[in-house]
């Protein structure tokens, strides 16, 4: 159970049982959330804003009819129900004050089904493991796009997907010091994507679209140790997939709700149909050095893909929804992993050098008559590096630090696509990436005491920063960086029993989960904020075999 600031409060508890013989067992996990809001809204009648309601279901079955044979069935099934984004107007208001009209909402139902079955004592010592999942989702929701006091630009939308795969590899060692992974990988998944806007107080119609996809896949993964202290890495994995799809484009009204459903339940007037396949190979190869147990250099390349496909949420009578290409990905790191200080901390440093090809984009611009063009495209190739270190190290039997450090570089190597919406490429290449901040860093100390009868007393505390960086491709919008500080004070009596005070976002840093420069629509931005300062109480127990466990830490 946990209480903090909001107030939210969270309760998690879970029961387990077995049989007398061990051959079959189960659990049952519960979790319940009611979160009041953290934000206020300062608009006219504005209240709370972020308030959730959230419950989960999780029992799990785990069958084992042999020291060969198991097979573990997962069954989840979650809701909620809360309100939509807190959108601020970054040319009016700062810090975490916002003022808006729609408060919106976000209705989640969603369920899945894993099914594992490992048998195990196969030629090469090795084991055979098929997972099936599947899995539903519904997703409806309403947000103040224009961050603003008045009814300028709302949106509704909603999408629901169905899926189901199954995996099945084997593992095993041949000869020593081979050891080889192979399987296949097949996955289906139907996706219904419908939206609606208001633009000045007028709901416009519902456009959207309909996609059936399904891939399928091979890999193959090999270990070679052909020296003492010398691996070598191989392997690779075919994947072909299709996409059929069917979208109604939003400037052609080409859809309509059926009375009484709401968006959720449309018909639509279908102006695109289109379907595409695509066949890729992504191979890795890579090689370990040894150096003595704990201490090792390694380097690896690989290949790998984002998915060719459509967009759905088609806005522009200009562009049509695709299809756009793969984004290929080749990415080069080496560094070094070593255990330190007689086995007391670890330490690794690499480098990554990876080049991007077909980068893909949603390049979203304002516009006073759509709200929001909304384009996925093949923008551009770029290259990324950087430096990556991290450090682990136990200064006594009571203190511990860890530190990481982050430096990352990129740049654009061909640009494709207008990037700033001024009609041509020429000097797009000069804008920076988005997403990527030039430096990251963190350091952490934990603290730890036995307090004899009073049980045991562990303290930490957490920083970690983030640079700026560009969030849209035009460079109008900034990915707030800072520092985030996170403290946590626990005081457990006994195994069974502990308390735990805590804070995240000490010290109040304002954080944007995005910003949308809205200029050709209305004077402002589209910024839904982060929560700030957190501070939470959690308590947490076992007592013969039932377990409440959220997790308190921050």
């Amino acid at each position: 159970m946990r209480v903090e600031t909001g107030l939210d409060k969270r309760l998690t508890g879970s029961i387990e049982t077995a049989s007398a013989d061990g051959r079959i067992a189960a659990r049952l996990s519960l979790s319940a959330r009611d979160d009041a809001g953290w934000f206020r809204n300062a608009a006219p009648r504005g209240g709370r804003v972020g308030a959730e309601r959230a419950r989960v279901l999780r029992p799990v079955l785990t069958w084992t009819p042999s020291d060969a044979l198991d097979v573990t069935v997962i069954y989840k099934r979650g809701t909620s129900d809360g309100d939509g984004p807190a959108t601020q107007n970054r040319r009016r208001f700062a810090g975490f004050d916002f003022a808006i009209d729609e408060p919106g909402f976000s209705v989640v139902d969603w369920q899945h089904v894993i099914v594992e079955a490992n048998r195990r004592a196969m030629p090469g010592g090795g084991q055979v493991t098929n997972v099936f999942g599947w899995r539903t989702v519904g997703h409806e929701s309403r947000a103040d796009i224009d961050s603003t006091a008045e009814p300028i630009f709302h949106l509704l939308a909603f999408t629901e997907q169905e899926q189901v795969s199954n995996e099945l590899r084997y593992t095993g060692w041949f000869r020593g010091r081979w050891q080889t992974t192979l399987g296949v990988y097949v996955f289906a998944q139907d996706i219904r994507y419908r939206e609606q806007r208001a633009l000045l107080g007028t709901w416009g119609a519902p456009f959207g679209g309909d996609q059936e996809h399904w891939t399928a896949g091979a890999f193959w993964s090999n270990e070679f140790e052909f020296a003492d202290g010398w691996i070598l890495n191989v392997g690779g994995r075919y994947t072909v997939e299709r996409k059929d799809v069917e979208v109604a484009t939003a400037s052609n009204a080409a859809c309509v709700v059926t009375a009484g459903t709401g968006i959720a339940d449309t018909r639509c007037r279908f102006d695109f149909r289109d379907g595409d396949s695509w066949r890729n190979f992504t191979p890795k190869i890579g090689l370990q050095r040894w150096l003595r147990p704990g201490v090792q250099f390694y380097g690896h390349y690989t290949r790998g893909f984002r998915s060719g496909g459509y967009n759905l949420r088609n806005t522009s009578p200009a562009a049509a929804p695709g299809p756009f290409d793969e984004e290929e990905q080749d990415a080069v790191e080496v560094g070094f992993k070593a255990e330190v200080a007689d086995g007391r901390g670890r330490l690794n440093v690499s480098a990554f050098h990876t080049t991007v090809n077909g980068l893909q984009r949603q390049v979203t611009s304002a516009d006073a008559t759509a709200g929001a063009f909304q384009v996925t495209a093949n923008t551009a190739d770029a290259t990324i590096r950087g430096l990556e270190a991290e450090i682990v190290l136990a200064l006594s039997e009571s203190v511990r630090l860890d530190a990481f450090l982050g430096l990352a570089d990129g740049r654009y190597d061909r640009v494709r696509h207008d990037l700033d919406g001024d009609g041509s490429t020429v000097g797009d290449d000069r804008l920076a990436l988005p997403r990527l901040a030039p430096l990251t860093y963190g350091l952490g100390v934990g603290y730890g005491r036995d307090l004899g009868r009073l049980g045991r007393l562990t303290a930490r505390l957490d920083l970690a920063h983030r640079d700026d960086s560009e969030i849209t491709d035009d460079n109008r919008g900034t990915l707030d960086g800072g520092e985030l500080v996170a403290a946590s004070l626990e005081l457990a009596p006994s195994s069974a029993f502990s308390l735990t005070l805590y804070a995240r976002n000490l010290f109040d840093t304002v954080f944007r989960r995005s910003d949308f420069d809205l200029t050709g629509l209305v004077d402002s931005t589209y910024s839904p904020l982060k929560e700030g300062r957190v501070v939470g109480l959690a308590i947490t127990g076992r007592f013969d075999g039932v377990s409440t466990a959220p997790n308190p830490r921050p």
